[in-house]
C-alpha cells in the first residue's frame, strides 16, 4: 500500500543511492545544498521507486499546484526518466511535487516530452521533519520495453525552487540535463529479482567526464 513513506521493509533492505550534483545554479560538479536519495524495487508487475528529499528548512517547500499535469515552474520538484532501450530515442518522464501532483510524457531524441501522453502510474507523497518523501508505482504494462533487456536508462532530478537549485543523479551538465537519457545512469538486473534485491546502478560516464564514480552498485 502507497502511502509516501518509506517505512516498509522492503525499502530498508533496498540501498540508497544518491551522490546528485547540481546543474543551477552552480553549473558544474558541485553538491546540491538539499541531500536527496533514491530507492528502487520491484515485484513482477510494477516497478517502484521511493525518494527520500531531504530539506533543512521544510517549512520553506513549495507546492501551490494540484490540478494533474500542471507545469511545476512554481514548485518543488523530483522527477524520473525511464529509458527502457537504453538508446537515448524514446523513453517516459514521471514529474511530482511534494503533494503529489503527477505530471508525465514521452520522451523523445532528448527533446521536451510529449506532455499529451497519460500513463498508469501511482505516487504518493509524506511531509517528514527534515523533508519530503514519494512512492512511485510504475506497473510495467505502462511501459514499452524489450523483456530480454537486462539493462534501462535511469536518471533522477530535482527542483528546489526557493532556491531555484536543480540537481540530478546523472546529465547535470547543461549540455546534458534529465530529458537526454543517452546520458542517464543504468539500472540492471531487471530479471528473476524480487523487492529490492539484484539492482545494480551504473552512472554513465560522458567522454568529457562528469565526475562521477564509474560503476556504482546496490
Amino acid at each position: 500500500m502507497l502511502d509516501g513513506r518509506l517505512d516498509e521493509r522492503f525499502w530498508q533492505r533496498a540501498k540508497p543511492v544518491g551522490g546528485f550534483l547540481q546543474r543551477d545554479p552552480a553549473g558544474g560538479p558541485r553538491r546540491p545544498t538539499q541531500a536527496t536519495e533514491v530507492r528502487v524495487a520491484y515485484d513482477a508487475d510494477t516497478l517502484y521507486i521511493g525518494a527520500y528529499l531531504h530539506d533543512t528548512e521544510p517549512d520553506r517547500i513549495l507546492s501551490y499546484l494540484r490540478k494533474r499535469d500542471s507545469m511545476l515552474f512554481s514548485d518543488d520538484m523530483f522527477a524520473i526518466a525511464l529509458d527502457p532501450f537504453a538508446d537515448g530515442r524514446t523513453g517516459y518522464f514521471f514529474e511530482i511535487n511534494p503533494d503529489g501532483l503527477m505530471h508525465d510524457g514521452l520522451l523523445n531524441n532528448g527533446d521536451m516530452p510529449n506532455f499529451s501522453w497519460d500513463g498508469i502510474w501511482d505516487v504518493r507523497t509524506a511531509r517528514v521533519a527534515d523533508g519530503w518523501q514519494a512512492e512511485f508505482a510504475i506497473p510495467f504494462r505502462t511501459l514499452n520495453f524489450d523483456p530480454a533487456r537486462l539493462d534501462w536508462a535511469i536518471n533522477f532530478s530535482r527542483n528546489v525552487r526557493r532556491l531555484n537549485e536543480s540537481s540530478l543523479w546523472a546529465a547535470h551538465l547543461r549540455s546534458q540535463g534529465q530529458w537526454k537519457t543517452l546520458y542517464a545512469g543504468r539500472l540492471t538486473g531487471l530479471t528473476g529479482i524480487t523487492q529490492g534485491r539484484g539492482l545494480e546502478f551504473r552512472p554513465y560516464a560522458t567522454a568529457a567526464g562528469a565526475g562521477r564514480r564509474p560503476v556504482r552498485t546496490i
